[in-house]
């Protein structure tokens, strides 16, 4: 069927939902303006109160914490509301404007390439929103400011409404990146060209990591938990690539893997045992096990 395909085609796109996450956050930001307005109706919205806060929301997901996430999106908010201030002011005199235009780009990518991460794509955005803003020219210096105060106020909205989203969001994604993380190293181990399945694998610790961090209640055991599996898979991928160094039995690794892999799909505890004559991979196997009980009871 049609809803089928599309179906498939999302999960293909998005098989962590991640970019479901953040679209999420942004209707849930956007409902609660749209609450605001409906109830106390502010003047001109459109633009001030909606089109600057919402856009902001693009460079909001760089952050890779929650309290990042809020400090990039206030800082991207008073910067974009501050740049349509000065140019919309100037935009009555040609050549007031290329001077204000020149000299606060100048500034812009001065202050974020010293003091931001990510500072060409919050730079670029913020200056488009500055230029955007020429189209609104505001001769009346009491208006601006009320735009500026209006616009500063939304994004202080939205970054208020956003810290009550619900975290366990956050687990989840964490929770489909290890799945898929586990049943790639199943993989791992019979395939013929482990380097592929390696790089896959380790293409997904950047984001393993980004959202065990979060989490904030589970921070530690999230970390702990990422950081051992990403140690065993890096011993499962030296010991594909080099076996003459190796002298772990690899179908009991490969047997422990699968029942763990089982267990995590159905976030259930998984009992591994630890045998004093075990190896050192499977002996990590067996922590990444531990670490996921410690999880799975609260969690899942």
């Amino acid at each position: 069927m049609f809803t089928s395909l599309l179906i498939d085609k999302i999960n293909a796109y998005d098989p962590y939902r991640i970019h479901y996450c953040n679209g999420l956050r942004a209707v849930f930001a956007l409902f609660s303006l749209f609450c605001i307005q409906y109830f106390y109706g502010v003047n001109d919205p459109y633009f001030y109160f909606f089109y600057i806060p919402i856009t902001c929301l693009s460079l909001e997901i760089l952050g890779e914490s929650s309290l990042e996430k809020t400090k990039i999106y206030l800082h991207s908010v008073s910067w974009s509301a501050l740049g349509v201030f000065v140019f919309c002011l100037s935009a009555h005199h040609p050549l007031l404007e290329l001077v204000v235009v020149f000299g606060f780009s100048i500034l812009v990518y001065y202050v974020f390439i010293k003091h931001y991460q990510y500072p060409l794509v919050s730079s670029a955005t913020i200056l488009s929103l500055g230029a955007y803003g020429l189209n609104y020219e505001n001769l009346d210096f009491y208006m601006a400011c009320n735009h500026f105060g209006v616009t500063l106020f939304a994004g202080f909205v939205i970054a208020g409404v956003l810290t009550l989203f619900p975290q366990k969001v956050y687990i989840q994604i964490w929770y489909r990146l290890v799945n898929h993380s586990l049943l790639l190293a199943c993989e791992l181990l019979n395939s013929e060209s482990p380097k592929d399945k390696a790089m896959q694998i380790f293409n997904l610790f950047p984001l393993q990591l980004r959202y065990a961090r979060m989490f904030r209640k589970k921070q530690i055991g999230l970390l702990k938990t990422t950081l051992a599996l990403h140690t065993f898979i890096e011993h499962c991928v030296a010991m594909k690539i080099y076996p003459d160094y190796f002298a772990e039995n690899q179908t009991s690794i490969q047997k422990n893997l699968i029942y763990l892999s089982y267990h995590v799909q159905q976030h259930s505890p998984c009992l591994l045992e630890l045998f004093s004559q075990s190896n050192m991979t499977e002996i990590m196997l067996y922590k990444v096990a531990k670490d996921w009980n410690g999880l799975c009871t609260t969690y899942f």
